[in-house]
């Protein structure tokens, strides 16, 4: 995950150990996901040993600090081993003046503070643009790779992409609000999940006529995920829909295309 300006948050765990990983700028903008996805790692239960990982933070101001702080509180609080991975110089003398570097367990690596084989969970915004579907198309191959999860990494590809493409052309914001994207991964199960301030649609209609020019992405979504559907959510600015599915991705799993009856 490379070190950009733009806030990018992954979570993954393992038995009874999670890690978030975070990138970017980590600000009052970010502190809110930060916090969020610390609190449902948590809430998940059998966590006894959590990972902050900050090697690619490119920048965190105040209300960064104040949001590690909090966490590192709460995680005490419930008997959590918080593990900090530090950020890159000079970041970290920002946590030497500010006395978190040595209230902090800090580790030198973040392979060397987490086990690997993780589930990936991944957060991100993309735009709402035809960049969007090649930007998760490449997000969804790279957690594949990194968990090395078996079964057909194209099928998952192709269903991500048809997703994406599918809220890009049906946002009811015209491009001025990022449509959010979910990525769970496994050796054993890959969910997807795109939600866009768009009107949404009946998912028991995604069988197009012979001659409709549309429908057909949502028609393989249909038929070549293990499990897929929707869901309309209340945000603070309107209704949000979410499309999702899910693939099996163990050993033996195969998620062949099928567009014919």
């Amino acid at each position: 995950m490379a070190s950009t300006d733009s806030f990018r948050i992954e979570c993954s765990a393992h038995g009874g150990a999670s890690a978030i990983r975070v990138a970017g700028e980590l600000d009052s903008a970010g502190c809110g996901r930060l916090a969020e996805l610390f609190e449902q790692t948590i809430a998940a239960g059998n966590v006894a040993e959590l990972v902050i990982d900050l090697s690619q933070l490119s920048f965190i101001d105040s209300a960064g600090l104040r949001a590690v702080i909090i966490i590192e509180r709460i995680a005490q609080a419930q008997g959590v081993q918080l593990i900090l991975v530090p950020p890159p110089e000079p970041l970290l003398d920002l946590l030497r003046i500010t006395g978190l570097a040595t209230r902090l367990t800090l580790a030198s690596h973040a392979d060397e503070a987490r086990p690997d084989q993780f589930a990936e969970r991944i957060e991100l915004d993309l735009p709402c643009d035809l960049s969007a579907p090649g930007i998760a198309r490449a997000e969804v191959r790279a957690a594949i790779q990194r968990t090395h999860a078996a079964g057909d990494p194209f099928t998952a590809v192709l269903l991500t992409s048809e997703i994406v493409t599918n809220a890009v052309r049906h946002s009811a914001n015209e491009g001025r609000e990022p449509i959010a994207m979910r990525i769970v991964c496994s050796d054993d199960r890959l969910q997807v999940e795109v939600i866009d301030p768009g009107p949404g649609f009946d998912p028991a209609n995604v069988s197009p006529e012979p001659t409709d020019l549309g429908g057909r992405g949502l028609m393989v979504v249909d038929r070549s995920a293990s499990r897929w559907g929707t869901r309309r959510m209340p945000s603070a600015d309107g209704e949000r829909f979410c499309v999702w599915f899910e693939l099996e991705t163990g050993p033996g799993q195969s998620s062949a295309i099928a567009l014919d009856g």
